[in-house]
């Protein structure tokens, strides 16, 4: 079994981490595969090196867009192909942001558990 994290990232101080890495290890201690949004994400933008593209919303707002619609791409492919159920985190900072209501919207169309 697959599961995908969901959770505001990029509008939190800890960039999500701490919730999601608490949620990661009791999964895998249970043998579940976790996909960590929050790992995924600095993953890329360590291998791009792409640390400072939220300055980008006012200097290059293009190659801003660009960047946030491969994430959104990557993440809405990994829900259509292989998680089988998403956990969300549902807090105050996911109304600042847009790929929790996307990715839950998506599992939601695809019949795909959500908790």
């Amino acid at each position: 079994m697959i599961a995908y994290l969901s959770g505001a990232v990029g509008n939190t101080p800890e960039m999500g981490s701490i919730w999601s890495e608490y949620v990661t290890k009791c999964l895998e201690d249970f043998g579940c595969t976790v996909i960590n949004l929050v790992v995924e994400s600095k993953k890329i933008i360590e291998k791009i090196n792409w640390t400072n593209y939220k300055s980008w919303t006012y200097s290059n707002p293009q190659k801003f867009k660009n960047f946030i619609r491969n994430g959104i791409d990557r993440d809405l492919k990994l829900i259509i192909e292989k998680v089988d159920y998403l956990i969300v985190l549902w807090d105050d900072s996911v109304s600042k942001g847009g790929g929790n209501h996307g990715v839950t919207n998506m599992a939601y169309y695809k019949s795909i558990p959500i908790f």
